[in-house]
């Protein structure tokens, strides 16, 4: 899991913060060869190529400065600007304070905690992630796919023919709506990346959605006797 979580690394825009909390989680459960495992990994890896490149840290270095360098970043707080130039800076970075401020409350309450509140919180991470104003891209959008999972199946188990018939709007909404924005962008010449629909519409659904979710999907499945003793009593 260690070595996996260190290939991760590969898009650190996506995956640092999950990351750095799957690192959190297992040093709060005191597992100490997940949280070692991806510094020994990543290490090795830059050893390994630097030596068949000598400078390629330097040159990878180089080329984040560049990316940092560029005019515009798709980020959350750029999108907002862009639309919003009077106020948008101060939304994005708005924005920003209160994704980090979730996160922390979160990565605290699932510290020590069992797997069922550790997925609930790497998912929440993973959507926060694309809003907390690193720059990202709509390609990354696949990696919120598990969160989609936990929401629709929660919804399922957890209210019966009402969630059913939610899972069943939410599919459409978003497939058709997805497209729908991009081939309205496309017609307005509007890049995908600084279409405000397609870059918030996953991210904020999935975040509304998890917390919707939050407290059947952090508590383990009620057992049949569970539930009818609570109906005997």
């Amino acid at each position: 899991a260690g070595i996996l979580l260190a290939f991760t690394s590969i898009e650190p825009q996506v995956m640092f913060l999950p990351a750095l909390f799957i690192m959190v989680w297992a040093a709060s459960q005191r597992r100490w060869v997940l949280f070692w495992s991806p510094v020994l990994t990543i290490a090795l890896l830059v050893a390994a190529m630097s030596l068949f490149i000598p400078d390629w840290a330097r040159q990878n270095a180089q080329q984040l400065a560049g990316h940092l360098k560029q005019i515009f970043r798709p980020t959350p707080g750029n999108v907002i600007t862009y639309w919003l130039p009077g106020v948008g800076s101060q939304l994005g970075w708005g924005l920003t304070f209160a994704m980090a401020g979730m996160l922390l409350w979160e990565w605290r309450q699932a510290a020590g905690k069992d797997i069922r509140w550790f997925l609930w919180t790497a998912y929440l991470t993973q959507v926060a992630a694309l809003l907390v104003g690193i720059d990202v891209s709509i390609e990354s959008y696949i990696s919120l796919l598990p969160a989609l999972v936990l929401v629709l199946a929660t919804w399922d188990e957890r209210w019966g023919n009402v969630g059913r018939v939610l899972v069943v709007l939410s599919i459409p909404l978003l497939a058709l709506g997805l497209w729908a924005a991009a081939l309205n962008g496309a017609r307005q010449q509007v890049p995908p990346y600084l279409d405000p629909v397609l870059f918030f519409l996953l991210p904020v659904f999935l975040l509304g959605g998890l917390y919707w979710v939050r407290w059947w999907a952090i508590r383990p499945p009620r057992i049949y006797v569970e539930i009818l003793s609570s109906h005997l009593s």
